[in-house]
């Protein structure tokens, strides 16, 4: 099994900032919340949500 990360990992990991990981999480990015104020990531989660971020937005630039 993947090691979760937490939202500062995916951001490190992303290059964005906490705040947008959290947007991410509003457009689909899959988390998991195993306690009242935290949240964990699947590697394999975060992959396949960039990948389907940088498939719509190739479909736009047409």
């Amino acid at each position: 099994m993947d090691e979760l990360m937490n939202v500062n990992e995916v951001a490190d990991k992303l290059k964005v900032s906490r705040s947008t990981v959290y947007t991410y999480m509003g457009l689909g990015l899959k988390y998991l919340k195993p306690g009242n104020r935290t949240t964990r990531f699947r590697p394999k989660d975060v992959e396949e949500f960039v990948a389907k971020l940088v498939k719509d937005e190739g479909q736009r630039a047409r």
